[in-house]
């Protein structure tokens, strides 16, 4: 099972986390699904790596409410269909690179930010 501090969250450039970790609305959404850890491509990112990569500004890495998961297991239509039926809010599906990107922006009520 993922917990909020999980090594696999941590930002590629500083090997830092959000302050208290990982969101756990997030963190429940991924156990839910049966993700592993050697699933999670991508959790939080610090600012300054977040801009280095191409990210929003708003990003919900920087948040520490958002995974990118590799989705080699199920496929990317299978797991982003598994994400929004467990209520997660942000689903974005990336069918070239594989994985799918999840977040909880709103606490988990199905914000039905799709992409």
């Amino acid at each position: 099972m993922l917990n909020q501090n999980d090594d696999c969250f941590r930002c590629r450039c500083c090997g830092g986390l959000p302050e208290g970790g990982m969101d756990q609305a997030l963190i429940d959404v991924l156990n839910e699904a049966g993700i592993e850890a050697d699933e999670i491509n991508c959790g939080y990112r610090c600012p300054e790596h977040n801009a280095e990569v191409g990210g929003v500004e708003n990003s919900q890495h920087v948040d520490g409410t958002a995974a990118d998961v590799d989705a080699s297991r199920f496929g990317v239509e299978v797991l982003a269909c598994k994400f929004e039926a467990l209520g997660a809010d942000g689903v974005g599906r990336y069918p070239d690179d594989n994985f799918v990107h999840v977040d909880t922006r709103d606490g988990r009520r199905d914000g039905g930010y799709r992409w």
